[in-house]
């Protein structure tokens, strides 16, 4: 996410220098870039607390629910989107938000363009995190009621967690079946 946040700030700091000069009037557009340049330190900010924030497992309760590997990959692939995107979704949905107030307020100049193109990219960025919760709830949901169920008891799993680290744990990389 890190990444992320610094092409957007790039892009758009690169097109709005004026905008920040000392001594201009307070106007919407600067306005809008304050907001916007707040809301890329939150997101940042919170994605790195969502990072301390992560979790360890209780892999031998999951391993007691006995799902296949199959099943057992799909379920953590869904709760680990899921447990990532609602740590961040507030800051995700601010930025969006600045984001799109932003690129309303630009006043047309020969930068305006590539200024807006940079805007989309961070949106685009932004809104694939969601997609990708999307998908794998979507995979989820095909899961047997039972299975998700037994998988709904480990209450850890709606907390973020380092998915690499449980499908080691699990053994998941190995096993076929």
């Amino acid at each position: 996410m890190k990444t992320i946040m610094k092409i957007t700030a790039t892009v758009v700091l690169a097109f709005s220098g004026s905008v920040l000069a000392d001594g201009d009037p307070v106007t919407p557009e600067i306005l809008a870039l304050r907001d916007f340049s707040a809301s890329v330190v939150n997101i940042e900010k919170r994605d790195t607390e969502c990072k301390h924030q992560k979790q360890e497992l209780p892999y031998s309760e999951i391993q007691a629910l006995g799902l296949s590997v199959p099943s057992l990959k799909v379920a953590l692939r869904y709760h680990f989107a899921n447990a990532s995107y609602l740590c961040v979704k507030s800051e995700i949905s601010e930025f969006l938000l600045s984001t799109a107030a932003l690129k309303d307020l630009a006043k047309e100049t020969p930068q305006t363009k590539a200024f807006k193109e940079g805007l989309d990219g961070g949106n685009s960025l932004m809104i694939t995190h969601l997609s990708q919760t999307y998908k794998a709830k979507a995979d989820y949901l095909a899961l047997t009621k039972s299975e998700r169920d037994s998988i709904e008891t480990i209450s850890a799993l709606k907390t973020p967690f380092d998915l690499m680290v449980a499908a080691q744990a699990l053994d998941l990389f190995t096993k076929q079946q």
